[in-house]
């Protein structure tokens, strides 16, 4: 705190500049005593909870990224302020659509998978699917689906899409050139009782009007490379983009897409699992837009 008082000015005109030095030299005094406004104590493990916008001194062993130095989190990332621009908070001004949305944060091996959307979602690990530190686009971790493992998300009305637009995107990177089932929702045997199967070994599937099925070429996922993936239903059209660049599109007119009560399986579906890596997932229904770029930040949580 700063203990400098200002005196009362002199009326007297020869005075002033006695009482000028003086009140510089109070001023310097105070200054010298003063506390410092923000002091921070070094951390040396990452915090278990933390809010966005709040500022912690990182000291070794704890590296949120760049080193020690002082971070600051903002949408689901540590920043290091003497680094880049810090982005200012963001809201999607679609979050009402969202029905789901994993950012793929967690500790390495962890098997907890938050959903940040209006109504969440429970998502459990099966067989070794984890968040795993070896690989993220952003936050430090992502979901990690080797052989035979997969993300489950409880199914939920949110899912039944109807003849709404939509939206699902995500970061996958696959770990083998050959890879499998990265998402779908059914029972996995049947067209009536599925809604849509992303399969690498195959098409990319789309089950409506009970029996029938659009399929639509596939987006290539090449090993150890980040892909940026958007599957997109605006009016009576279905489109997939890698990247941002378009891939292939079908007319599905304003046939509905089949309900199921399956849940959607992350990293494995159709018997094939995808090895690789999935980072911030999000679907959206009731809405249908997509990306001039891939994004450079998380989601917003709001």
């Amino acid at each position: 705190m700063n203990t400098y008082k200002p005196g009362y000015v002199p009326e007297d005109q020869k005075a002033l500049v006695q009482f000028l030095r003086a009140e510089l030299l109070s001023m310097q005094q105070a200054n010298e005593r003063a506390e410092p406004l923000l002091r921070l104590v070094p951390t040396t493990v990452a915090p278990t909870k933390y809010q966005d916008g709040e500022v912690y001194l990182a000291a070794a062993p704890w590296n949120p990224g760049n080193g020690s130095g002082v971070y600051i989190r903002r949408d689901g990332a540590w920043y290091r302020l003497t680094d880049a621009v810090v982005p200012v908070p963001v809201h999607d001004p679609n979050y009402s659509y969202r029905v789901l949305g994993l950012h793929g944060d967690g500790s390495n091996g962890g098997t907890v998978f938050t959903d940040n959307s209006p109504n969440v979602k429970s998502a459990t690990a099966s067989g070794s699917a984890v968040t795993s530190t070896a690989q993220s686009k952003f936050g430090g971790s992502s979901i990690y689906c080797p052989a035979s493992s997969y993300v489950s998300v409880a199914n939920s009305s949110d899912f039944n899409f109807g003849s709404s637009d939509f939206k699902i995107s995500f970061f996958a990177r696959a770990t083998t050139a050959g890879v499998g089932g990265i998402m779908g929702k059914g029972d996995e045997a049947t067209v009536a009782g599925s809604s849509f199967s992303f399969n690498n070994t195959a098409t990319w599937d789309f089950y409506h009007s009970t029996s029938s099925t659009l399929s639509l070429t596939k987006p290539t996922l090449t090993s150890a490379t980040w892909v940026y993936i958007e599957v997109v239903r605006i009016g009576a059209t279905i489109s997939i983009y890698a990247d941002c660049v378009l891939v292939s599109s079908g007319t599905i007119g304003t046939n509905s897409i089949n309900t199921t009560t399956n849940p959607i399986k992350i990293g494995l579906y159709g018997g094939t699992s995808f090895n690789g890596y999935v980072d911030e997932c999000l679907i959206y229904k009731g809405v249908g837009f997509r990306d001039a770029t891939p994004p450079v930040v998380p989601f917003p949580n709001s």
